[in-house]
């Protein structure tokens, strides 16, 4: 077999596929900017990440039917060490599904980059666009891709659930450890530390992450293992924010912590991803079958669980700052970060994380409940 013969129709195909596949999203990302400034952010987080999925596939189902399968097996004849099954597993995964996937998606997001230099009013390079899609391909995908290529090569039983449960143990402990590899971050400066006040001195570390390139005011709580973990703030979040508002953000990450949701979250999360690993590797029509019919329900509940989580966080971010200064942090971070403010129907089951009006009006609620508690107390008998 002529090896280059064989590549260059397989270059020309994904080439096209490509060109297809750039030139849909541009046209998709020129029309939601169309709208006005939320409404088009919504559209395009939309677009982006079906459009990105759609040519994910096509790209990795453009790689079955052509030569890629044949360089592979002609590869394997002449390397021996890629002749054991757990190799070739790898190989083809990686060369027919989880490189061709991030060509895709890339082309997606780089065609919707333009769109999002206007609606931002920011200005970020076309490489910094390829390394921070990259970046969160890896830190969301590669995980999950090395628990599939496991499900594929361990027996069916015990040693898939085993030895996928361990992965992914091993994945959220280290999870601090790729957050900083993945991103430009640093500690607190003198002047934060002096805004953040007394919570810059809590018993988890704060750390500051580079967000010029995407203007996003965020914060994260990461990690599982006391001594490991840290709450990490965008740059843009500290610029834009007040004080007491940026000190309710990172309340509300340190209740992550403190309430025990992120452990909470792995267990729940690991098991669906076990469930997964475990049904992969038994390959029979009736597993994928279950699969689907408990995986929806389970994957609603584990949304459920994750909003309720974020609602305990606000309640506890009140009782530390105030409601009134987590409520206009989430008002701020729906205005700064384009969000709507309330989700649909198919949303609002969906989301891992509830709207900022439901937020926002609960904080609303729970106020009014203690205040009503504290006069009720204090009147006289």
């Amino acid at each position: 077999m002529n090896v280059v013969a064989t590549v260059r129709p397989i270059v020309l195909f994904y080439g096209l596929v490509l060109f297809g596949g750039y030139a849909c999203a541009r046209l998709a990302a020129r029309s939601a900017v169309r709208h006005e400034p939320v409404a088009a952010a919504t559209k395009l987080r939309q677009r982006n990440f079906f459009l990105g999925a759609l040519f994910a596939v096509v790209m990795v189902l453009v790689g079955v039917p052509t030569g890629v399968l044949a360089i592979l097996a002609q590869l394997t004849e002449q390397i021996p060490v890629l002749g054991s099954t757990a190799v070739q597993d790898v190989l083809f995964y990686a060369s027919v599904v989880f490189g061709p996937a991030l060509l895709g998606y890339l082309t997606v997001s780089l065609a919707m980059l333009p769109a999002w230099r206007e609606l931002k009013d920011i200005e970020v390079s076309a490489w910094s666009g390829v390394r921070n899609t990259t970046r969160g391909y890896v830190a969301t995908v590669a995980p999950k891709f090395g628990l599939f290529v496991l499900g594929m090569t361990l027996s069916p039983g015990i040693a898939v659930v085993v030895g996928t449960a361990v992965a992914y143990t091993i994945y959220a402990v280290s999870s601090p450890w790729v957050f900083e590899r993945l991103n430009d971050s640093r500690p607190l400066d003198a002047d934060e530390r002096e805004r953040l006040g007394e919570t810059a001195d809590r018993d988890v570390p704060i750390r500051v992450v580079n967000a010029s390139d995407v203007k996003e005011s965020q914060g994260f709580a990461v990690g599982v293992v006391p001594g490991f973990r840290r709450v990490y703030l965008t740059d843009f979040l500290l610029d834009e924010l007040t004080a007491t508002e940026v000190r309710a953000v990172t309340e509300h990450e340190f209740a992550h912590f403190h309430r025990g949701h992120l452990l909470v979250r792995m267990v729940v999360s690991g098991l669906l991803v076990v469930g997964i690993a475990a049904t992969i590797a038994e390959a029979s029509a009736w597993s994928l079958f279950l699969a689907v019919v408990v995986g929806i329900p389970y994957w609603l509940a584990l949304a459920a669980a994750s909003r309720w989580t974020e609602y305990d966080a606000d309640r506890q971010a009140a009782t530390a700052e105030s409601a009134t200064a987590m409520a206009g942090a989430l008002d701020a971070l729906g205005e700064h970060n384009l969000l709507r403010r309330e989700h649909n129907v198919l949303d609002a089951l969906l989301e891992t994380h509830p709207s900022i009006e439901r937020r926002t009006a609960r904080l609303g609620a729970d106020e009014n409940n203690s205040t009503s508690q504290t006069e009720t107390t204090d009147s006289p008998v």
